[in-house]
């Protein structure tokens, strides 16, 4: 017995390694082959066994050299036993069948081809070549109007989302194209779903404005025979032009996409209805700068909506950034120039206070030369932001300084008391933390703002002893108490 499983587990090495060497197109031996076959009766079964490993191309290669050298391969009984078996199973197999059928000379009965063609039809995962490749040696499928119609049907479920597909184990499913090569290679037609054929085109309606899906509309349009309907279409343009249709949100894109999906469908958006017109308008505020000007024009030229309508509203939108740059760059290249309310300004000046952008503020300034009307609160909140910027720098040598003095010395004309309570705090922090050198940047937005301790240890640096000897006998208990170390070099002043 334990003799007999050594050979069984011999004789099914020897096959492994013969159907190995046909993969790797080394040179099978004629003795592999020959002992294969004087054990006729157990090969078959190991031959069968090792099917799922090697696949029926290798198999069908095996048994065309056993026929040759020795006349030897399955009985019909034995090879349709089999047929019966792989009918069942995934799609590779499936594909392999026919041919394995042909090379081993034992065709299919027109029982098992029925079979074969409604497993195979019925994955969700054929495709054309698949379909080129079995009808090369199976010839055209036989269908009748009913299995079409359920094979066709069954599509549009999984395109609808009404049939749940493990998309692990099938990452692509049958397409247009593989349908409607089928539709074309039996000349027949089915009975089509309407209900079900809407809902996949709502749910694939994307494909309206891709240049690489013209399968999809002829088999929805064409095949099917669904109707354009014009407000689907026109709320599918909105979503698209709103950017939620494209994988790529650019103008170029979105106008690109657009002009693709008029071509095909030959709906237009309408000037007249006010979801349509906001939608264009929404695009133009959205994309409206110099480098997209041509998609600009081209998205007129398209819809007949004019974007002159929100010019002014992109110009304060920009404005509210402190952009002045991008405005600038517009009103030359559209010839307009921008007018702004006294509400925009301060809403402009009110945003970049909040973020401490004073350079951007002082920009708004300069370009509209309207004060601010700011409230004390946010004027203090930009100077929080402010100081955590400064802080932040070595100073004075960073590059932006010459700006931010400017703006700094720009807020201290508008808002002095504030202004000057900030540089109070950051000369004070200095120095506490012996960073003369940075003090000066800030003596040259206010040099009176300063408390008279910060003074006192100042005055003393510089060697203006008779400022310090007063500065001392007037703040002399705060100078002990915060500066101890320059308290006790009074006495040294000359």
């Amino acid at each position: 017995m334990e003799k007999e499983k050594t050979e069984k587990a011999g004789l099914e090495l020897i096959i492994s390694e013969y159907l190995n060497n046909i993969i790797t197109t080394n040179k099978p031996t004629k003795e592999q082959l020959r002992i294969i076959s004087f054990n006729w009766e157990e090969s078959k079964k190991h031959i069968l066994k090792l099917t799922n490993n090697y696949g029926l191309y290798f198999h069908s290669e095996l048994l065309k050299r056993l026929k040759k050298e020795f006349n030897i391969g399955f009985s019909d009984e034995e090879a349709r036993d089999l047929y019966n078996s792989l009918i069942e199973y995934d799609l590779k197999t499936l594909t392999d069948l026919p041919n394995f059928a042909q090379n081993i000379k034992i065709p299919l009965t027109k029982k098992q081809e029925k079979k074969f063609w409604l497993n195979f039809l019925n994955k969700p995962n054929w495709k054309k070549y698949h379909l080129e490749d079995v009808v090369e040696n199976l010839g055209t499928p036989k269908l009748t109007k009913g299995e079409l119609s359920y094979i066709c049907n069954d599509y549009l479920k999984i395109i609808a989302g009404e049939k749940e597909i493990d998309r692990v184990k099938v990452p692509e499913t049958t397409q247009a194209e593989d349908l409607l090569y089928l539709l074309n290679l039996i000349k027949s037609s089915p009975e089509w779903d309407m209900e079900l054929a809407e809902k996949a085109l709502n749910k694939q309606i994307y494909f309206l404005a891709n240049e690489f899906c013209n399968d999809r509309f002829e088999l929805f349009f064409n095949k099917i025979g669904l109707i354009l309907n014009p407000k689907i279409i026109r709320g599918y343009y909105r979503n698209l032009l709103s950017g939620k249709e494209s994988v790529y949100y650019s103008a170029e894109r979105i106008v690109k996409d657009f002009e693709i999906a008029l071509k095909r469908t030959g709906v237009s958006l309408e000037k007249e209805d006010k979801e349509d017109e906001k939608a264009v308008l929404d695009f133009y505020r959205e994309f409206l700068r110099p480098g997209n000007l041509n998609h600009i024009n081209k998205m007129q030229q398209l819809t007949n909506i004019p974007y002159n309508q929100v010019v002014d509203l992109v110009y304060s939108n920009f404005l509210k950034q402190g952009n002045i740059g991008l405005i600038n760059q517009l009103r030359r290249k559209l010839n307009i120039e921008p007018s702004f309310d006294e509400y925009i300004v301060q809403e402009a000046y009110n945003n970049l206070f909040q973020n401490g952008e004073i350079e951007k503020a002082l920009r708004v300034y300069l370009e509209t030369d309207v004060e601010p009307k700011t409230n004390e609160k946010i004027i203090k909140q930009a100077y929080n932001k402010i100081e955590k910027i400064l802080t932040s720098k070595e100073l004075p040598y960073h590059l932006s300084m010459k700006v931010e003095l400017q703006s700094l010395e720009w807020m201290n004309k508008r808002f002095p008391e504030q202004s000057a309570n900030f540089v109070k705090k950051q000369i004070k922090r200095l120095v506490k933390e012996n960073k003369f050198d940075e003090i000066n940047f800030f003596l040259e937005i206010n040099d009176t703002s300063q408390n008279l301790e910060e003074d006192y240890v100042l005055s003393y640096r510089r060697g203006d002893w008779e400022k310090a000897k007063s500065l001392f006998e007037k703040n002399k208990e705060v100078i002990f108490k915060e500066y101890p170390e320059y308290a006790k070099l009074y006495k040294y002043i000359p």
